[in-house]
């Protein structure tokens, strides 16, 4: 069996999940995910709750007494003995070291714990017909369905992530906020192709954009909208046109999971605050990056 350790908010849950999905489709084995780490955060991190179940998705909750905790040591021998070839008893587990795609996961054998945020899309490519399916809603709200019969070709999402990324010292320091600038020229290229693009903002902070949040344009709130929730405000993202999006696996997934073909997602060019840190891997090629 693979098994997926959750960790993070909705977005980050959602790559966690469709690497590991990929990998169990690849072997032909049962997906079990692990909660233990939303329901005992690390000192600092940002309270999390499980995210994925308003979704159609194909995995098995993992009792939390089955968990053990693993060593950094014996993960890098197992992360050896994959590189190697050696075949190595008993479940293996992959954990992540790095931002950045990590080829190993497909050497990964059948009985694997994944333990990592798996920011890519080339991990589950392969399986996104499956992903689209199976990230639909099971029971959507009778608010979602009608914003969703008024949205009109010219709508364009546009993700202003705030939240913890301005409260919290660790991941303010680690992920910053987009600028204003970003958000005007992304809201001005869009409308170089879509000349009567109307704007619909969702944020985790909705009386902030409210007050201070300047596209250049005129602009509604999508917490005006009576919606259910995040998985809800993800699927309606999903739903526009075109997507502006924050440095933000959230909105990620809000442009990731738009099916139509025309689509324009812009992305911001720096990820985190640290500008080393690489994540040419994380954007997918046919979007539009901007500073």
């Amino acid at each position: 069996m693979i098994t997926v350790l959750l960790n993070g908010g909705l977005g980050n849950q959602l790559f966690q999940y469709a690497a590991g999905r990929a990998l169990a489709e690849k072997h032909g084995v049962e997906l079990y995910l692990d909660l233990s780490r939303l329901k005992h955060p690390k000192p600092g991190d940002t309270p999390r709750r499980f995210e994925l179940a308003p979704f159609n998705i194909k995995a098995s909750l993992l009792a939390e007494e089955v968990r053990q905790p693993l060593e950094n040591f014996q993960a890098l021998v197992h992360r050896l003995l994959l590189k190697t070839g050696i075949p190595l008893l008993g479940s293996i587990t992959l954990k992540e070291q790095r931002c950045g795609f990590d080829p190993l996961i497909f050497k990964a054998p059948s009985n694997c714990i994944l333990d990592g945020f798996w920011q890519s899309e080339r991990y589950f490519k392969q399986i996104a017909s499956f992903l689209q399916q199976e990230l639909s809603l099971k029971a959507p709200s009778p608010a979602l369905r009608k914003a969703r019969s008024v949205l009109s070709d010219s709508t364009v999402a546009v993700h202003v992530r705030r939240g913890d990324y301005v409260t919290n010292p660790a991941a303010a320091s680690f992920h910053g906020v987009c600028s204003q600038d970003y958000y005007r020229a992304a809201v001005a290229m869009i409308q170089q192709r879509c000349i009567n693009s109307q704007f619909l903002v969702f944020s985790d902070d909705p009386g902030w954009c409210h007050e201070h949040l300047d596209l250049g344009q005129p602009f509604r709130l999508a917490a005006d909208l009576g919606l259910n929730g995040s998985a809800e405000e993800l699927v309606l993202i999903s739903c526009c046109t075109h997507q502006v999006i924050a440095n933000s696996s959230f909105s990620w997934w809000g442009g990731w999971l738009n099916p139509f073909p025309q689509k324009l997602v812009i992305a911001p060019c720096r990820w985190f605050a640290d500008p080393a840190i690489a994540t040419g891997d994380l954007v997918p090629d046919n979007w539009v990056r901007l500073s």
